[in-house]
């Protein structure tokens, strides 16, 4: 097998024997690929595809490609890197900003929240936060708080929706779709940011929180919005197993460098485990018609919203492929899109998605040269036509006129 060369990265996949039938890449358009090659070859005695490139931005689009044609890859070639980490502390800051600013960075890698705290005055506390792949692993200390998620601070969706809540240290009492539930050290609870919510830390506060998207969640654990304001016992089964993972996911693992690959891999066991976890727990299982009830009417409209902006670079996304993916029909999804009050269709929400996408895509100062049918592909336009119809429909111009006029507008030193 020849060597990777300088600059290429490799992708492998498992194929069945010695045929390549049913794997195909994605149209590559001219230009977009300065050199794109394919072999077979023989790794751990079994048999695997190897795609080479040279083209990083187009190898970054494959990903989303794979997981959605459900395909096992890895990346071989990559360099070595540190996942991205953020460490707050209010050590140095005055007394009287401490418990403000800790807020604010929890609501920074969480999600937006109210915090009081009965000891203002001597308030010490820290965030620590790092990005693992399609999850982010955070752990926040402080005295004891009172943490809630009001009505009105629902309206700032995160994009990672679900947390799952480890206590490391004290009695925490938390509360979720009419459901309070005491949670001792080592037991874990699902949040959902869609929700209201409220948490009481009485004694100290030391958590770990895992982060994750609806889409990733989903691919382990259907329904997972199901599994929320339940507590994970840590004291036996797969949720002693899952609890001991997460408390040992320390700084120094966390910030040792590893593969993209080894991130994504430890994003897998970690969602494996709670799958593990959930089912001995029997969840998901139906709701009640009381926390049925407790959600928030705009709660499905925004879950739609979040996965429009997950999957909008899949071309084939229609109303039918929403409706399958929340297990309702086409009719009930438009009916959802016409009555959430800002009187935006599916389909004009879908393109307005695309365009704000393509729109970054043109504008991007320090993003390598790409074509418009590559830029349209990336956006979820199937054609060149159709992106350069839509755009010019919406924007009263062209793509191409439109990067003419932001490059009139930075030779003029405008912003």
């Amino acid at each position: 097998m020849t060597s990777n060369p300088v600059g290429y990265k490799n992708l492998i996949f498992p194929v069945r024997a010695n045929s390549r039938s049913g794997l195909r890449l994605p149209a590559v358009k001219a230009g977009a690929a300065t050199s794109v090659g394919a072999y077979e070859g023989q790794v751990s005695g079994g048999r695997v595809c190897i795609f080479k490139f040279d083209n990083h931005a187009f190898l970054r689009s494959l990903p989303t490609w794979i997981n959605h044609a459900e395909i096992p890859y890895r990346i071989s070639g990559e360099e070595m890197e540190k996942p991205k980490t953020h460490v707050f502390t209010t050590e140095n800051l005055p007394e009287r900003l401490k418990l403000e600013y800790w807020s604010k960075e929890l609501g920074r890698r969480l999600h937006t929240v109210e915090v009081s705290c009965q000891q203002h005055a001597a308030f010490h506390g820290g965030v620590e936060s790092t990005s693992m792949g399609p999850i982010a692993v955070t752990r926040y200390f402080g005295p004891a708080v009172t943490i809630a998620r009001t009505e009105t601070l629902l309206r700032n969706v995160p994009s990672l929706r679900f947390h799952l809540v480890l206590t490391q240290d004290g009695r925490h009492v938390f509360s979720q779709l009419g459901r309070t539930i005491d949670i001792a050290s080592g037991d874990m609870v699902l949040i959902d940011s869609h929700l209201l919510s409220s948490s009481v830390k009485e004694q100290v506060t030391d958590a770990r929180v895992i982060s994750f998207s609806e889409a990733f969640a989903n691919r382990w654990i259907p329904q997972v919005e199901h599994c929320a304001a339940h507590v994970l016992n840590g004291s036996g089964g797969w949720g002693a197993v899952l609890s001991a993972y997460l408390r040992n996911l320390n700084a120094e693992i966390l910030q040792a460098p590893v593969s993209l690959y080894e991130q994504a891999l430890i994003a897998d066991h970690i969602a494996s485990l709670m799958r593990f976890a959930f089912k001995e727990a029997g969840l998901p299982k139906k709701e009640s018609g009381q926390a049925r009830n407790l959600r928030q009417p705009g709660e499905l409209h925004r879950s739609m919203v979040l996965w429009l902006r997950e999957n909008y670079r899949d071309a084939s996304v229609t109303a039918q492929t929403i409706a399958d993916a929340f297990r309702m029909s086409v009719r009930n999804v438009h009916h959802v899109f016409l009555n959430a009050g800002d009187d935006i269709s599916f389909h004009s929400m879908l393109r307005d998605i695309r365009l704000d996408a393509a729109i970054h895509l043109l504008a991007a100062k320090d993003v390598e040269p790409m074509s418009l049918a590559e830029i349209g592909w990336r956006c979820g336009f199937a054609e060149q036509s159709h992106f350069c119809r839509v755009f010019r429909q919406q924007k009263k111009m062209s793509p191409g006129a439109y990067v003419e006029m932001l490059k009139a507008e930075r030779r003029a030193g405008t912003p």
